[in-house]
Order: C-alpha cells, then structure tokens, then sequence
C-alpha cells in the first residue's frame, strides 16, 4: 500500500519528468552530434575531389587532352596511396588514362561502384565532368573511411 503512493507522490512526477526531459535532451543532442559530423566529413571528401577535378579540367582548358591524359597518369604514378581514382575519355567514349573502368559519361556529383582486381567492391563519391572538347573526366574517390567514422560515432552513441 505505501509503495503504491509513492508513485502519486509530486516528487516522483516531477523525477518522471526531469528523467524524460534529460533523455529527449541528450537524444537531440546526439542527433545533431551525429548529423553535423557527418556533414562535415562529406563536405570534406567533396572538397578534396571538387579541388583535382578542377585543378584537371583548368590543365585540360590551358594545354588539352593529352596533356591532362598524362598529368592524370603522373599523379597516380607519383603517389599510390593517393585517395582519389580517375578516369578519363575522349570524345568517342574511349579510355585513355585512370584506373577506373569506363562508364557513360554525365556531368555532376554521384556515387559509384568500383569493381577492384581481387573482385571487391568499393562504393565511392564521383565528380563527373564533360570536358569541352567532348571528353569525359571523373574523378571519384573511396568513401570508406567517411562510413567508418559515421558507424563508429553511431556506434559510440547506441553504447552510450
């Protein structure tokens, strides 16, 4: 009986309340936690292929396609641990350098599956652009490690 009246007691509603309001608070909290980090990521890895899809396209405008054919080919060959995948075609959709495999060609942002040599998968972020001599430039790059930091802050926030 007395166990009963303790739940119609005024402090215990207003305890009841307080627990509800701090969850909902620290539940909002995550939420924008969660969102603005992975906005940011985004952006981020949208920065860095937005910057060498332009930095090609303005060395395609200044000296042509065979030169950007061959800055395309430098850059993979100076760095391989260089994040970002090319590919390049001419006018009549052919490849001419990178180390993707042709797609149709379409301008702006979209994702892409790489089909890798042992036969994995890698789901990445492309920056596609219809050079004007009708060639096709994509520069596109992994998003593997931005997924793992949105499973791993999600993660940290479901254990919490």
């Amino acid at each position: 009986m007395r166990l009963l009246s303790i739940f119609r007691t005024t402090a215990f509603a207003l305890s009841l309340a307080y627990a509800a309001l701090f969850t909902l608070s620290s539940a909002a909290l995550l939420a924008v936690v969660y969102w603005e980090v992975s906005d940011y990521s985004e952006d981020q890895l949208r920065d860095v292929i937005e910057a060498e899809s332009e930095a090609l396209t303005a060395d395609h405008r200044a000296r042509g396609l065979d030169s950007l054919a061959e800055t395309v080919r430098r850059w993979q060959d100076l760095d391989q641990d260089r994040p970002a995948s090319y590919l390049l075609l001419n006018a009549r959709a052919s490849k001419i350098a990178g180390d993707l495999a042709p797609i149709a060609p379409r301008s702006g942002w979209f994702e892409y599956v790489a089909h890798e040599k042992d036969g994995d998968e890698e789901r990445m972020l492309g920056l596609g652009t219809i050079l004007s001599d009708g060639g096709f430039l994509l520069v596109a790059e992994e998003t593997e490690e931005h997924d793992e930091l949105i499973e791993a802050l999600f993660g940290a926030f479901a254990s919490a």
